[in-house]
């Protein structure tokens, strides 16, 4: 440059970059992005946190809703505790009537018995043998008879086939000893006859016939011995 009052030229002066100033423009900018990510980040938390108070509200209601079901029915989710409170209807006691009770049943022979009504009305008072029971109806207590009475028939007469198989063992016993009795006596009639007959007569022909006809009467009455006893 052309410096008319020194009648020199002038070189131009470079002039420096002002670093200070690109320094400040980064730190305005470094601060504006963390101011807008601090904001991003309290608006992104806030969200997270609206919409977990909702959802907590939202089981709450559920809840006490569910709660009020099983409570009261199916009717409306109450609002406040003094609602609740005022529409609380205490449900009447439902009373189930037993049509088929448990009643004492009484028989005069078979004493009493706790039972329900049903059976009572079946149940009989059963005369088994000498004792009687409760049967749970007359067709099990006819049963029970007929059993017991069929058991006494073959009881009663099994006791007297051994009475009779005791009476004639007893009777052949006394009927051997009689038997016995009887041969001796006639082997005594015989003995008495032939010593007839040797002292009735000296002859010898006489004598042999007169002991054969004690011989047959001997055996006449060994005969009658076995016809009598030998029942």
């Amino acid at each position: 440059m052309y410096n008319g009052f020194m009648g020199e030229v002038e070189t131009p002066k470079k002039s420096k970059p002002n670093i200070f100033k690109k320094e400040i423009k980064l730190g305005w900018f470094f601060k504006f992005l963390l101011i807008s990510g601090s904001i991003f980040s309290i608006v992104l938390l806030g969200g997270i946190i609206w919409v977990n108070i909702s959802n907590n509200r939202n089981e709450s209601l559920k809840l006490q809703k569910e709660i009020n079901e099983l409570k009261y029915g199916s009717g409306k989710l109450q609002t406040s505790p003094s609602q609740v409170q005022q529409q609380v209807v205490q449900p009447s006691p439902v009373i189930v009537q037993d049509n088929n009770p448990i009643i004492d049943c009484k028989s005069d022979k078979c004493g009493t018995k706790r039972v329900t009504q049903s059976e009572c009305a079946l149940a009989t008072c059963c005369q088994i043998g000498g004792d009687w029971v409760w049967s749970v109806n007359e067709t099990e207590c006819r049963k029970a008879q007929s059993i017991v009475a069929e058991n006494n028939r073959k009881a009663e007469e099994a006791k007297r086939e051994e009475n009779i198989r005791n009476y004639e063992a007893e009777v052949s016993m006394q009927n051997a000893e009689a038997k016995t009795d009887c041969y001796k006596s006639a082997g005594d009639s015989y003995e008495s006859c032939s010593d007839i007959c040797d002292d009735y007569s000296t002859n010898l022909n006489f004598i042999i016939e007169c002991r054969d006809e004690c011989m047959v009467r001997y055996e006449n009455a060994k005969d009658s011995c076995d016809n009598f006893y030998d029942l």
